[in-house]
């Protein structure tokens, strides 16, 4: 959000594009001059993928397209140029293509419950730079917290006592994802980025990659948000709980809510594995990864057949010792 972004007139909160309302009072937002709203860019090329419903803009046309989430080649171009939601800053890849291949190489062979041949059998379909949306709030928080902990005064007869206290501070960089495809689990399965080396969006730098479009209004974002950094503030309170913590237990206000538009590099690889598709990601900085893949039934009988046939065993050795005595 900008320096010059508008405050509620009631408490000073500040307050968010898209707010009519403020989110601590509820006081009614401020005009903005001219109905501010999220900057649109315009004159981007859409398609829609029909197999999975992914939207990918463009900056110019591409032969050979495929779907980055699904690998399907039936995209279909929409009619006219369209626009999207203008990033404030994105992430820059850091993991070259070759590296995210040997990574996709590991970890199919990762499981001894992936079915037989899949090593051999699972093949890339599309392995794409794609640059995903996302929603990154920050916020200041005052929590009042109480939990049980595990350090009792000297000569308690009780394993646990009562703690209570608050805490001021600061959120930033939480993600909600807005995208269309991907989940917040997905996300954060390949966790953490790097922001301090987030660039402002600049539409030449990204003219060679896919982009997908925001799938989730801001407005939209905030209560998973809400929920993320409440349960980020529960996990810092039970940090400040001495020794061991149980029931811990947050009430938090939070302030000055803000959020801005960024893209997050993620290589995205369709493979097939007879004749079905699966996605596995690799975060575009850190190299972490994140897939799907097939479970061999077959593998899991073979285990609990020899399993019960180790018990079995055990049993009819145990029979005739008894037997013996």
């Amino acid at each position: 959000m900008s320096e010059g972004a508008l405050r509620c007139e009631g408490c000073r909160n500040l307050i968010d594009e898209e707010d009519l309302f403020c989110s601590n009072c509820g006081r009614q937002a401020p005009e903005r001059a001219g109905g501010a709203r999220d900057e649109i860019e315009e004159g981007f090329i859409g398609f829609d993928c029909e197999t999975c419903g992914a939207s990918l803009t463009y900056d110019a046309e591409a032969e050979g397209l495929r779907c980055a989430f699904c690998g399907s080649v039936t995209l279909k171009r929409q009619p006219q140029a369209t626009g999207r939601i203008k990033a404030e800053t994105y992430l820059p890849f850091d993991v070259p293509r070759e590296q995210a291949v040997k990574a996709f190489e590991r970890w199919i062979s990762r499981s001894f419950f992936r079915p037989f041949g899949f090593k051999e059998g699972a093949r890339i379909v599309d392995l794409r730079a794609v640059y995903v949306p996302a929603w990154c709030f920050r916020a200041r928080t005052h929590t009042y917290y109480a939990g049980d902990s595990s350090r009792t005064p000297p000569l308690a007869r009780a394993d646990w006592c009562p703690v209570a206290g608050e805490r001021s501070g600061e959120l930033a960089d939480v993600l909600v994802p807005a995208s269309g495809m991907l989940s917040q689990e997905e996300l954060a399965a390949i966790e953490p980025f790097d922001f301090a080396r987030r660039r402002p969006y600049r539409r030449e730098e990204l003219r060679a990659h896919a982009v997908e479009d925001f799938g989730l209004s801001r407005r939209g974002a905030r209560p998973r948000a809400r929920a993320l950094m409440l349960e980020a503030e529960r996990r810092l309170a039970a940090e400040l709980i001495p020794g061991s913590s149980r029931n811990v237990r947050v009430n938090t206000l939070f302030t000055d809510i803000r959020s801005s538009p960024v893209l997050l590099p993620i290589w995205i690889n369709a493979y097939r594995f007879r004749e079905t598709t699966y996605r596995f990601l690799v975060n575009g900085q850190t190299g972490e990864l994140v897939g799907r893949a097939p479970f061999s039934l077959a593998k899991l009988g073979i285990v609990v057949a020899a399993a019960a046939a180790v018990l079995a065993a055990a049993a009819a050795v145990v029979g005739v010792a008894a037997g013996a005595g």
